[in-house]
């Protein structure tokens, strides 16, 4: 069982799949809010109003894809878990696309009884990942902040001597190179 509050988008335009789908949610997470769409429009309109955590989503659609649906969540909100629950995808090289182009997993509806269990290991697997990543990111964030600190107190420093004056344009140097470095690691 997932312990964590999530939002949840499914994008499925069977009514009965969506709601199978649905209860298989609500037993491995502790809280979901869910929503669903069953159309382009309409979850377009929803991501203006409800950023998921998880997105759910068939991948033959009538009128569009789940590639369409995976492409406008990855512009919007890359970190997102998206995961493709369709009975289209017993082509192996449709599949292995889906995740090439950013899907978190996908599975199968052909036993939609066992979803559930299915399902927890890979959200569970890519909450823990999201999680590390934003740990990264707030680590990257706190040296930047600190490097901008320094350099602001060094240019404050009033200089007595040349030699000071040459130490801290030495010191300003170094944290000028340390922060292009990363940067550059960054891209």
């Amino acid at each position: 069982m997932i312990n964590e509050p999530l939002r949840i988008l499914i994008i499925e335009d069977l009514p009965t799949d969506a709601a199978l789908i649905q209860r298989q949610v609500t037993k491995i997470i502790e809280h979901p809010e869910i929503r669903v769409v069953d159309g382009l429009v309409n979850f377009k309109v929803a991501l203006k109003e409800f950023i998921p955590d998880v997105v759910l989503s068939d991948y033959k659609l009538v009128g569009f894809n789940g590639l369409d649906v995976l492409h406008i969540m990855k512009e919007r909100e890359p970190n997102t878990i998206f995961i493709f629950v369709t009975g289209t995808l017993n082509d192996e090289e449709l599949a292995a696309r889906t995740i090439l182009e950013g899907a978190s997993g996908y599975l199968l509806k052909n036993n939609i009884n066992e979803l559930g269990e299915r399902l927890e290991p890979i959200i569970a697997n890519a909450l823990q990942k999201n999680k590390v990543h934003q740990e990264k990111l707030q680590e990257e964030r706190a040296k930047r902040d600190a490097m901008e600190e320094m350099l602001f107190y060094l240019n404050q420093i009033e200089v007595k001597t040349s030699g000071e004056k040459e130490r801290i344009k030495e010191l300003m140097t170094l944290l000028g190179k340390i922060k292009k470095q990363e940067k550059e690691d960054n891209r």
